[in-house]
């Protein structure tokens, strides 16, 4: 993929704007107002071994604060000042020996005890843990609807900047912390073996960026030192705690214990979306790492098998400036007056590799399709242009996310329709790879 340095600013890590599918349900939607991350290096396929598995039997998950505009898990992310931590077992904070939570928890100053706490950047000073004989419920005051409860023990620290925050993290199981992506990234009623086929892929995707250690290079986790190694929103994958755990895929995680997809005995990266639109995608077409185990290839259920696959619609070409503006793609001085796709400059996918932008004064410019896609919001880069009307720019295309390795939905088409079992999908959707121990 073509792309300049500004961009590969913007879109290296994130799987985020659409590449994960997060259903309606949930309080926290990503796809509804996605944001770009900044750039993070994405180091090799780390080697599947007993000692990587050991070394991150536990994760520590970022919670707070996100940097971002998008929705997080507990709602609009803003600098975190004031917190509610409870839960209906017992609790205790003790002082931190270290400044960050990688070292191990200790034990040795007793804070405070009880069910209720509310944290301030005033009365968090120095480092702490929290650790209860239930899980713990995080609550804000300005979204009081969305707490969220979490399995493990929090690691709260200040952080003192022009304005004070705080920044919490989540120290947990690794196959715990699983429970809590599984739900949040695929519906928990849909069937055993797509819910396995999302755990594996799930488990494969945090050891790859765990193994890799993609926080080493992420602004957003190094800025608090907090020894955070991901964090909660599908920067990484969406993490809601016990929000929407379920038995169904608490089941496929226990069923699918410690398996993990390699390629040459190495952890591969694997990338998911909601819905392919009947063709999956090159990583490097998308991403712009070529992986050789994610191709582009025809999906093997019949056209039309997924409901709502091809979509329309209609918005101001001002807006769509606006968009572009905003991301960096047009000056603000500029102006928008059309959108024009090459035919002949497609994908293997039919894919369109660029958008070309003709502005008001007669110049042009040309982007990739996946960063119009990632700028403007919409479901995939899949698109075409019908025409404008009266200011306005129509719009069409055809699946959902950015159709790189799984497709979500057609691994529920595969096991519905086709009677596919989960091995026989994931072999599918990533080449030559095998489901390891």
């Amino acid at each position: 993929m073509v792309q300049s340095k500004t961009v590969n600013k913007y879109i290296s890590l994130i799987l985020l704007i659409f590449s994960h599918f997060v259903y309606a349900q949930n309080t926290y939607n990503p796809m509804q107002e996605p944001q770009f991350a900044e750039d993070v290096s994405i180091n090799a396929d780390p080697v599947w071994s007993d000692q990587l598995k050991e070394k991150f039997s536990k994760v520590r998950v970022k919670i707070f604060p996100h940097n971002s505009k998008y929705n997080a898990p507990h709602g609009k992310d803003e600098t975190i000042h004031k917190l509610n931590v409870s839960s209906q077992g017992d609790c205790n904070i003790y002082k931190s020996d270290f400044p960050t939570s990688e070292q191990e928890f200790t034990r040795k100053t007793l804070l405070n005890s009880g069910k209720s706490f509310d944290l301030t950047t005033t009365t968090v000073t120095d480092p702490i843990w929290i650790e209860c004989t239930q899980p713990i419920e995080i609550k804000r005051p300005d979204f009081p609807n969305n707490s969220v409860r979490y399995q493990g023990m929090l690691f709260i620290k200040t952080i003192s900047a022009v304005t004070s925050y705080l920044t919490v993290v989540n120290v947990l199981p690794f196959e715990q912390y699983l429970k809590g992506v599984v739900p949040s990234e695929m519906p928990a009623s849909w069937s055993a073996e797509a819910l396995k086929v999302q755990a594996i892929a799930a488990r494969t995707y945090a050891y790859h960026e765990l193994g890799s250690e993609v926080a080493n290079s992420d602004k957003n986790i190094l800025l608090e030192k907090s020894g955070a190694q991901i964090d909660d929103t599908v920067t990484y994958q969406a993490y809601l705690g016990l929000k929407n755990g379920a038995a169904s895929t608490d089941k496929a995680i226990d069923d699918t214990q410690g398996m993990v997809l390699t390629y040459n005995k190495k952890v591969i990266k694997a990338y998911f979306s909601a819905d392919s639109g009947g063709y999956t995608e090159n990583s490097e077409n998308v991403w712009g790492d070529a992986h050789p185990y994610i191709l582009a290839k025809p999906e093997l259920y019949p056209e039309g098998s997924i409901p709502g696959t091809s979509w329309s619609f209609t918005t101001p070409i001002k807006e769509v400036g606006k968009k572009l503006i905003s991301s960096g793609f047009l000056a603000p001085e500029d102006e928008l007056e059309s959108l024009f796709i090459d035919k002949n400059d497609l994908f293997p996918s039919s894919r369109p590799k660029f958008v070309e932008l003709k502005l008001t004064n007669g110049s042009k410019k040309k982007i990739s399709a996946v960063d119009y896609s990632f700028a403007t919001r919409i479901k995939s880069a899949w698109i075409q242009f019908a025409g404008a009307e009266q200011g306005n720019v129509i719009v069409s295309g055809k699946g959902f996310g950015h159709g790189a390795g799984m497709s979500q939905w057609g691994a529920r088409v595969m096991v519905d329709t086709l009677k596919k079992k989960y091995d026989e999908i994931l072999k599918f959707y990533y080449t030559d790879v095998e489901i390891s121990k």
